[in-house]
C-alpha cells in the first residue's frame, strides 16, 4: 500500500499565511510600518566580512570549512562557527582575524560524535548540541575555551538539527516518539526542568511521524515563543515557551511541495526528485519578528539552489518573501546579520543592517 503525504489533515485551512506578495496580508498601521522597516534593513544589508576559502576539508588553513552548520556571534562580536564535517568550532574577531578553536572527533569529554549546532550562553560559555544526545558546554580561558561540563538528552528522542536560545534557556528541535512532540528544553537551570512539547506530523505509521515532524526551530521576544518549522512541508508553528501551549499555525502559500510516498510494503519512506522547497532557517529578529527560510531546487543540482526569505510577524504568524539573495542566517542582533551559503565555496557572512527608516 503506498499514501502520499502530506496528507490534507496535515495542512492548515484558514488562518495566517507567509506567502509571496509584497507584504503579509492581516498587518496594517504601525505594524505594517515596523514590519516594512525591519524587511527592509535586511533586504539592504551589506557585506563587511567573509570567512572561508576553496581548500579541501582537513586543510590546516582555519578558513576551510568541511560543512558550516551553525554560526553565531558571542558577545563581543566575535564570529562563532561551527564545521559539521570536521567537529571543531572556531572562533574568528569582529574582522575575520582567527581567534582560537576547538573540538575533535570523539565520544569523550570536549569530543564530537556529530555536532550539529551551536548556542552562546551568559558568561562567555559556548554550548555544542551533539546528535548523539548530548549537549556540551565550553568556558572561555585564557583567550582559548575549554570542555565544562556535558549535559545528556533523554533517550527517547530523536536528535533533530535544530537549537534556539531565549536567555540562557535553550530548545532543541526533536521528535518525541510516543508524544509525537518536537521541542525539548534543555534543563541548564532548575527552574526550567527538561520537558517536551509541540505537535509533530499526524500520521498512523510511526516512521511517517518521526521522519516528517523534522524541522529547524528559533526563538523570539520576551516573554519568549518557540516557532517550529516542518522541513519538509509547508507549516510553520509557535509556542509559547512557559506552557508549551500553541500560538499559531501558519500555512506557507507558496511552497513547492515535494513528492513524499510511504511505502507499507517496503517500510520505507520515498523521496522524489524534481523542484521542491526544504525548511532550512528560523532566526529570531529583534523581540517581533522571525525569518523563516526555505531552499528550492533540485536534489540532482545542489549548486543551483535559491535560498528564499520570508519575514513573520511573530504575533500573528502572517509574513511574506522578502529575499531570494540572502545567505541561510544563523544569527541576528540590532546591527549585523551573520549567515552562511550551502553551495559553492563552504563560507560564512557578516552582513550589516542598513538602518531603519525614522
Amino acid at each position: 500500500m503506498e499514501i502520499s503525504h502530506p496528507t490534507p489533515d496535515n495542512i492548515p485551512v484558514g488562518g495566517p499565511v507567509v506567502g509571496a506578495s509584497e507584504v503579509p496580508a492581516g498587518l496594517a498601521g504601525a505594524r505594517l510600518a515596523d514590519w516594512l522597516g525591519a524587511r527592509d534593513a535586511l533586504r539592504r544589508s551589506e557585506v563587511v566580512v567573509t570567512i572561508g576559502k576553496l581548500g579541501e576539508a582537513g586543510d590546516n588553513d582555519e578558513e576551510v570549512f568541511g560543512w558550516v552548520a551553525d554560526a553565531k556571534f558571542d558577545a563581543g562580536g566575535n564570529v562563532v562557527i561551527l564545521d559539521r564535517l570536521a567537529r571543531q568550532v572556531t572562533v574568528f574577531d569582529p574582522v575575520g582575524r582567527f581567534l582560537t578553536k576547538f573540538g575533535r572527533s570523539g565520544e569523550g569529554p570536549g569530543e564530537f560524535g556529530d555536532a550539529i549546532a551551536l548556542a552562546i550562553l551568559s558568561g562567555g560559555r559556548i554550548a555544542v548540541a551533539d546528535s548523539r544526545r548530548h549537549l556540551e558546554i565550553f568556558a572561555e580561558k585564557d583567550g582559548g575555551y575549554l570542555y565544562a561540563s556535558r549535559h545528556p538528552f533523554p533517550a527517547d528522542l530523536y536528535m533533530r538539527e535544530g537549537l534556539c536560545q531565549a536567555g540562557d534557556r535553550l530548545f532543541l528541535s526533536v521528535w518525541h516518539g510516543e508524544s509525537n512532540a518536537v521541542v525539548h528544553e534543555v534543563p541548564l537551570q532548575p527552574a526550567h526542568a527538561g520537558r517536551t512539547f509541540g505537535q509533530g506530523y499526524k500520521a498512523s505509521y510511526a516512521l511517517a511521524r518521526r521522519l516528517l515532524s523534522d524541522g529547524p526551530i528559533g526563538c523570539v521576544g520576551d516573554p519568549p515563543r518557540i516557532v517550529h518549522a516542518l522541513n519538509a512541508l509547508p507549516v510553520l508553528r509557535a509556542y509559547d515557551a512557559d506552557d508549551g501551549s500553541e500560538a499559531w499555525t501558519a500555512r506557507v502559500a507558496d511552497y513547492v511541495q515535494g513528492q513524499i510516498v510511504e511505502e507499507r510494503a517496503t517500510g520505507s519512506i520515498a523521496y522524489g526528485s524534481g523542484l521542491k522547497d526544504l525548511a532550512v532557517s528560523v532566526t529570531g529578529v529583534g523581540d517581533g519578528y522571525i525569518l523563516y527560510q526555505t531552499v528550492r531546487g533540485e536534489k540532482a543540482v545542489p549548486e543551483e539552489l535559491e535560498v528564499r526569505s520570508y519575514l513573520v510577524d511573530a504575533t500573528s504568524g502572517n509574513g511574506a518573501l522578502i529575499s531570494t539573495s540572502l545567505p541561510i542566517v544563523s544569527d541576528v542582533t540590532d546591527t549585523h546579520i551573520l549567515g552562511y551559503w550551502v553551495t559553492g565555496i563552504p563560507r560564512v557572512e557578516v552582513r550589516r543592517l542598513a538602518p531603519r527608516n525614522k
